[in-house]
């Protein structure tokens, strides 16, 4: 199954930042990332998950190797700089992904999942190949 997630917003960066490291174990004070950190680490991945968690990883990484407690937007700067991020011009989103069309899109594709479910469920012992000559 494929899934396509919208980049984003700044607000969402913070939380999803705040919310790894709370998994990972990090106390919420002092804080790690400065707000000046956070809004960079948006900046640079454009909201992209994958690339907001390179880049915090490498931060962390280096601030541990610097022995610094605080990360601040320079360090962030740096790593994007490291991988070239900050050559890159931010984007639109493509119409079809834009949030209007994205509640089309998500009730279309729950509506499909849950007839899946229930074909699946009808035949549970249907094997793959079985499914694919049909």
């Amino acid at each position: 199954m494929r899934c396509k997630t919208m980049p984003m917003t700044k607000e969402q960066t913070h939380d999803y930042i705040q919310e790894r490291l709370r998994i990972a174990g990090a106390s919420p004070q002092p804080a790690i990332f400065t707000p000046k950190a956070i809004e960079a680490v948006h900046l640079y991945s454009m909201g992209i998950p994958r690339v907001i968690n390179l880049l915090c990883e490498h931060a962390l990484i280096n601030s541990f190797v610097d022995q610094k407690q605080e990360i601040e937007s320079k360090l962030i700067e740096d790593v994007a700089r490291e991988f070239q991020l900050d050559e890159m011009d931010p984007i639109a989103p493509p119409a079809s992904m834009r949030q209007d069309a994205d509640v089309f899109q998500s009730e279309t594709f729950v509506q499909n999942l849950g007839e899946a479910l229930a074909r699946f469920r009808m035949n549970p012992h249907v094997s793959s190949s079985t499914r694919e000559q049909k």
